[in-house]
């Protein structure tokens, strides 16, 4: 569901973990999605410390529509099971949770969320 944020307001993304799978999430924030416009101008990752919450404060953007996208792997490690929320400025765009941990080998799997954005 698409949200609105204000143009002055710094982007705040929480990346909140639980469970024994291994998680590293890549989040690009583009301009102008789905135009011959479009623009990448924000990319971070999240979920590589051993902390089991994240922060990262980015600079405000311009108004304007954007997409945020937010790609986690997701990998078996002390277990498979896992739980996550990812939010931008308290609003959640991603949440999801289950057990990677679905066969004998090294299970891996990659989850895409996409939300819209409006800044005004």
């Amino acid at each position: 569901m698409a949200f609105t944020i204000s143009s002055g307001a710094a982007l705040k993304f929480k990346f909140t973990k639980t469970g024994g799978a291994k998680m590293t999430v890549r989040i690009a924030v583009f301009k102008d999605p789905l135009t011959p416009q479009q623009q990448r101008v924000h990319v971070l990752f999240m979920g590589n410390a051993a902390q089991k919450t994240e922060s990262q404060t980015l600079p405000a953007l311009a108004p304007g529509n954007y997409q945020v996208v937010a790609v986690n792997v997701i990998e078996e490690a002390v277990s498979g099971t896992y739980d996550y929320t990812a939010s931008l400025n308290t609003h959640v765009f991603a949440q999801r949770s289950g057990d990677v941990n679905t066969t004998a080998g090294l299970d891996v799997e990659p989850v895409i969320h996409r939300e819209n954005l409006t800044v005004t």
